[in-house]
């Protein structure tokens, strides 16, 4: 977690200098509008084969790079539809495998084989794309679903050292009487509702 917030971190850190109107018009309003498409395409999508769903915004996507897939209207700007298309793959995938992956990462023998295969893979399609530059678009996509592989592998492996760090600090921390670092204080903690007594 500290990583992924390093890394949130200078990556906002290009969104926040820029004024308040750019802040919202390139970054916050595509992003709430691209959120609330998926969220909007979800209950119709779950019960679809997950495998099909993803094929079809593949599909949708190389026609859009491709040219052949066009929107001039203003309802709709073109680069949200780009990163509709772009990202929509991926949100699915998650959404329709979480079990699988979930249970598949639990393992860590298994994890580091995703972890080790997922890396050359992704090498080798970058390598790829770059060697054939016809290809980039098809293998760059294949690229993109390795690369979230890897990164889910290598966020499990990381995982595994950062609950142990986590509960030692914690440990740490409460004999040296510094629980505010972790937990709020008692009078702003949430207390259960007592059940009335009979």
């Amino acid at each position: 977690m500290p990583l992924f917030f390093f890394c949130a971190g200078i990556t906002a850190s290009f969104a926040v200098h820029r004024a308040p109107r750019d802040f919202w018009h390139k970054r916050l309003l595509p992003m709430v509008w691209v959120l609330a498409i998926f969220t909007a395409l979800v209950p119709l999508l779950i019960r679809l084969n997950g495998f099909t769903v993803i094929a079809v915004f593949l599909g949708l996507a190389v026609l859009w790079h491709g040219g052949l897939l066009r929107y001039e209207r203003t309802l709709i700007y073109p680069k949200d539809i780009k990163a509709v298309l772009n990202n929509a793959p991926f949100y699915m995938a998650g959404l329709y495998f979480a079990p699988r992956v979930i249970a598949l990462l639990a393992h860590p023998r298994r994890s580091r084989l995703v972890l080790a295969g997922t890396a050359a893979v992704f090498a080798g399609l970058v390598l790829g794309a770059a060697l054939m530059p016809s290809t980039a678009e098809i293998l760059g996509k294949a690229a993109r679903f390795a690369g979230v592989a890897f990164g889910a592998a290598l966020a499990a492996e990381i995982a595994l050292f950062a609950v142990a760090g986590s509960v030692a600090l914690k440990a740490m921390l409460r004999a040296a009487r510094m629980e505010v670092f972790y937990a709020p204080p008692r009078l702003l903690a949430h207390r259960p509702a007592r059940t009335a007594q009979v």
